[in-house]
């Protein structure tokens, strides 16, 4: 069976991650079997309530080989998530993914959000960002380099004024620096983000 759209509902979930074992999070959790069971073959896009996760780990860090036409993802309701970790991480098909709003996110468990094969992301919607350093060790901003200028501008509009101005940075990558104007800079530094 071809399998285009997923669309999920993890009312209910804590969790969600495609590995079996899940040894760093709290049940219950929902395993996406779909990448371990070949069945993303033809999966081009995904989406999900995440009203009740609160953590995010590995969903869908999986190289083309397992999921070769899965260019799009889109998490809605992520307001209660407190934890990431390695969620688009080894991904070499993404093109557009939809976070909502992530500004309760308090700790990255392992690894960091986006990594050095997400370099074919255009598209990035967040509609807000935790007061937390964001940069290489942790969120990798910077790895993607084929991002536009509105996707820039929108995790700057998504960032908080933080509360420790000029110690607060986001890493986004000298090739993503040179896209942006002053003014579109200047929306980041201006809410007290150091941007490099």
């Amino acid at each position: 069976t071809e399998i285009n759209t997923c669309n999920f509902d993890f009312t209910g979930i804590g969790c969600i991650c495609i590995r079996p074992d899940a040894f760093w999070s709290n049940p219950p959790v929902a395993t996406i079997g779909l990448w371990s069971e070949g069945a993303a073959a033809t999966l081009e896009s995904f989406e999900a309530d995440c009203s009740t996760v609160s953590s995010i780990n590995f969903p869908f860090s999986s190289d083309g080989n397992q999921a070769p036409n899965l260019t799009s993802v889109t998490l809605y309701n992520t307001d209660n998530v407190t934890t990431l970790g390695n969620v688009f991480y080894w991904n070499n098909t993404l093109v557009s993914v939809s976070l909502g709003n992530l500004s309760n996110v308090t700790q990255i468990s392992i690894g960091r959000v986006f990594g050095p094969d997400n370099t074919g992301i255009t598209t990035v919607e967040v509609d807000g960002l935790p007061d937390m350093d964001l940069d290489t060790s942790n969120w990798g901003f910077d790895y993607l380099t084929a991002l536009s200028v509105q996707s820039l501008v929108n995790i700057f509009n998504a960032l908080p004024t933080t509360s420790e101005p000029g110690n607060r940075r986001i890493t986004i990558g000298q090739t993503n620096i040179n896209k942006l104007t002053q003014a579109q800079l200047d929306i980041a530094i201006n809410k007290g983000w150091n941007v490099s």
